[in-house]
């Protein structure tokens, strides 16, 4: 790759948007969408936040122990982001994706 830009060059300058974060994916869902594009639902998974804990109260009036919980499911299963790209995109992505998983693996069997 050329240090500089010359002639049939063309260079992109990178900025992250005021939305930009960085996001833990666990795994993610999705299909064909409208217009040859595919949509893509990223998601984390964590132990769940309960609904309710109930505790009992000590003579003292000091929080004692929990005595009841409640909670939705064992796991939650957050969508962190969707993502919608054209089937080009998702294509490049594919290859990047590929091409980096294999130089992790040749890296892997130099250590």
């Amino acid at each position: 790759m050329p240090d500089t830009p010359g002639e049939n060059t063309i260079s992109f300058r990178h900025e992250k948007s005021s939305f930009h974060r960085v996001i833990h994916v666990d795994g993610a869902y999705g299909g064909p969408a409208p217009g040859n594009q595919i949509h893509i639902a990223l998601y984390s998974e964590l132990n769940p936040v309960p609904d309710v804990v109930t505790h009992s109260v000590t003579s003292e009036a000091q929080l004692g122990e929990e005595v009841h919980r409640e909670q939705r499911g064992d796991v939650l299963r957050e969508v962190e982001a969707t993502v919608v790209m054209r089937r080009e995109t998702a294509q490049a992505l594919h290859e990047w994706l590929g091409k980096l998983m294999e130089l992790m693996d040749s890296e892997g069997d130099e250590q």
